[in-house]
């Protein structure tokens, strides 16, 4: 039993930025619009718009941001994730 939650703890990095990943593009379908190039754009834009547009409280149109808490969360998991492969990088 101990080894197969090392063997998972082992995956959590995977793991955690694949949720991100999944999380982020969930909430770039929830972001009303805009961006730097056009204020009146409807949704996110890959191209025009910064990952970090999808965490502001109002979209660059204005409109309340519901992507905001998805988009922190999988902030918070990358991070996480992050660190726990650093810790596991310096162990090897």
């Amino acid at each position: 039993m101990k080894n197969n939650y090392k063997y998972i703890f082992t995956f959590f990095p995977t793991i955690g930025i694949l949720i991100f990943i999944l999380l982020y593009l969930f909430s770039s379908k929830l972001y009303p619009g805009g961006s730097q190039n056009d204020l009146n754009s409807i949704g996110f834009d890959w191209i025009n718009n910064y990952w970090c547009n999808l965490m502001n409280e109002n979209a660059m149109n204005g409109q309340v941001n519901p992507a905001r808490p998805y988009a922190i969360t999988a902030m918070i998991i990358l991070c996480i994730a992050l660190s726990h492969f650093f810790i596991l990088f310096a162990q090897k």
